[in-house]
């Protein structure tokens, strides 16, 4: 919701314009080929982040047990490595890590994946 000061003032059918209005522009902004392109690069970038804290988490777990293996549910958690690890776009990510991994990757819904170096 969009909190506009001014719309308090406003008539009912200056109300109904702007609403309008505000529906047209997002709605031709959802739909703009440009803003798809931002969106998919912004979910992208966050799953690699969501990535890289797992790897950090995963190391740091490999440090302080000696252990080679760890299941994903082990690190993440609210008095765990990480806090939390939250699907941007329906991702999935795996859920156990090596030490011997070379990379992680997290699974798209159309089947894509997104890795980072491990």
């Amino acid at each position: 919701m969009v909190f506009v000061p001014f719309l308090e003032l406003a008539t009912p059918q200056q109300l109904a314009v702007f609403v309008k209005t505000w529906s047209l522009i997002k709605t031709s902004l959802g739909t703009s080929p440009a803003f798809q392109k931002v969106r998919e690069t912004s979910q992208e970038k966050a799953i690699i982040n969501n990535l890289r804290q797992l790897a950090s988490s995963a190391d740091q777990y490999f440090i302080e047990t000696g252990e080679e293996s760890v299941a994903v549910d082990e690190l993440v958690g609210p008095t765990k490595y990480m806090r939390e690890l939250v699907a941007i776009g329906g991702e999935v990510y795996p859920a156990f890590i090596t030490a011997r991994d070379k990379e992680i990757a997290a699974t798209l819904p159309d089947g894509s994946i997104i890795a980072i170096d491990f």
